[in-house]
């Protein structure tokens, strides 16, 4: 009996010694060993300072290496790869997931929860709770949250960027709380455009120390559209454009696309070298300061929406202060008060206030990246029932467009699919006159000699202005009147003729039977 028991013993050391050398169980060591280690995307990520960080597989077999020879074992070639293939799976964790969440549930955080350095803070109500491995969050503030801290010398130095405008203080108050609340959900993109020696690098310094370098990445404006322009941007807070400038070989439309997916919280396939394609919403938010307002073309109109401008008009040029930065990182966890205080007004009101100090830069924007916007409203109206010809209305914007010293009107289609865009309650049909069929645009007329657009909207019909369009779009132009004119709507009918040809589109050469003006007299039947 004796002789059994001590071969049973024989064979069960034999098979844990046997196990040991597995690589499942190697893996499953290891994973005891580092907790907060998962596989995510494709990629490992490890639990440090309250945020899970990338790591490279390199990094990865080199502990493993360690933790085989820490165990008295000789960590071979094979052995390190196969253990390496085993942890991938013993760490997997589902793709599916979008971080910020809970590991153990699945739970997507409420925006406004943040891991801070010495736990996890709720930015609303100021409760702070202890740091913890089961939240799954790429990116963690390095200041600690002191609830009495204070920063004078922050409030100081705003005031002399502004002395004159305190909307532009509370507007920048209220971009720090969006981006250190990790907030996406108001789809905005901050714009600061100023002089050289303006404060727009020290407010980005800042703001990198506040939301913590690892956590922020720093493309440039045209890099957006190559091939691997958003790698970057994976696990970050915040991209931050230090001069945005773009030249005139850059893909303007692949960098508006890139810009409204990634603001619009779109879920996007992010190609990585050597890595398979990381697909979830990316959380970065854009911060861009620039001497000179960026030419983004969007003939829609949506990503001038996008924007809360900022702008600066002093210059400390001959004047700079080099020990400014040293004395404001010195009273972060200061900031981090008063950005909170700024999300919380932000939550409360539910919406950004522009300053009336970038209406201005608002409107240039708006005209930089959508020409056709700028012509409309200076030479259009729309209205509901109204109707002009498409060869009419394309040659209007032809001599616009050479008054404007813009040298490449387009095509009458692509004037068409830009108008549309625009304005997206117009619609292109065909009507018979006189027994010819006549391609009109239903929806739009061109302004009455005389006739002036009413004063302009407020800030925020502005801001909601492709809204505004879509929402009429998706009624239906019937019933629904957009004039912002001080004249009635008049009725036309529309005769074709065959000369004063601008550009190969025929002008009406008889006030009786012009389709603008009904015979008063206009430009464009004189």
């Amino acid at each position: 009996m004796t002789d059994a028991l001590e071969r049973i013993d024989r064979e069960v050391a034999r098979r844990e010694s046997g196990d040991a050398k597995e690589p499942l169980h190697l893996a499953r060591l290891i994973h005891q060993r580092y907790p907060g280690l998962v596989r995510w995307q494709g990629q490992f990520w490890q639990w440090q300072g309250g945020a899970y960080v990338g790591m490279t597989d390199d990094a990865i077999r080199t502990g493993i290496y360690s933790a085989i020879d820490d165990i008295g074992q000789t960590p071979t070639r094979t052995k390190v790869s196969d253990t390496l293939d085993a942890l991938r799976a013993v760490a997997f964790t589902d793709d599916t997931i979008e971080p910020p969440c809970w590991l153990s549930t699945g739970a997507t955080l409420e925006p406004g929860t943040v891991a801070v350095r010495n736990g996890v803070l709720d930015i609303v109500s100021g409760e702070l709770s202890p740091p913890s491995p089961d939240l799954f969050t790429l990116a963690a503030l390095p200041v600690e949250f002191d609830p009495d801290a204070d920063c004078p010398q922050w409030r100081k130095f705003l005031r002399q960027l502004w002395p004159d405008d305190e909307q532009a203080i509370d507007a920048l108050r209220d971009v720090f709380g969006y981006l250190v609340a990790g907030d996406t959900s108001h789809q905005k993109v901050v714009l600061m455009v100023g002089p050289k020696r303006a404060g727009k690098g020290t407010i980005l310094r800042i703001l990198t120390a506040l939301l913590g370098r690892a956590n922020v990445a720093a493309p440039t404006l045209g890099s957006l559209a190559g091939p691997f322009g958003l790698q970057s941007l994976i696990g970050k807070s915040a991209a931050l454009i230090s001069d945005a400038r773009l030249s005139g070989r850059a893909d303007q439309e692949a960098i508006a696309e890139r810009l409204l997916s990634i603001s619009g919280e779109d879920h996007v396939s992010v190609p990585r070298k050597f890595l398979p394609d990381y697909t979830a919403q990316i959380g970065a938010r854009f911060v861009l300061a620039t001497n000179e307002l960026p030419r983004l073309h969007d003939a829609s109109g949506a990503l001038a929406s996008r924007f809360v401008p900022l702008v600066l008009t002093r210059s400390w040029y001959g004047r700079e202060d080099r020990h400014l930065s040293d004395r404001l990182m010195a009273e972060l966890p200061g900031i981090l008060n008063w950005a909170m205080e700024g999300y919380r007004r932000l939550s409360a009101r539910g919406h950004f206030v522009i300053p009336d100090t970038a209406a201005d830069a608002m409107q240039e924007l708006q005209d930089l990246g959508s020409p056709i916007g700028a012509f409309l409203r200076d030479e259009c109206v729309i209205e509901a029932g109204a109707e002009v010809a498409c060869a009419h209305l394309y040659g209007r914007w032809c001599e616009w467009c050479e008054e404007h010293g813009r040298n490449h009107p387009g095509t009458e289609q692509s004037f068409g699919r830009d108008l549309r865009a625009a304005a997206p309650g117009v619609q292109g049909t065909q009507v018979r006159r006189e027994g010819q069929r006549v391609r009109v645009y239903r929806g739009i007329r061109r302004l009455h000699p005389g006739e002036c657009h009413a004063p302009s909207r407020s800030r925020h019909a502005q801001e909601d202005a492709s809204r505004d369009a879509q929402s009429i779009a998706a009624q239906g132009l019937e019933g629904v009147s957009r004039s912002v004119t001080h004249t009635s709507r008049v009725t036309r009918e529309e005769n074709t003729t065959q000369s004063n040809e601008h550009n190969g589109v025929a002008r009406v050469t008889s006030r009786d039977t012009c389709p603008n003006c009904d015979g008063e007299g206009c430009d464009w039947c004189a």
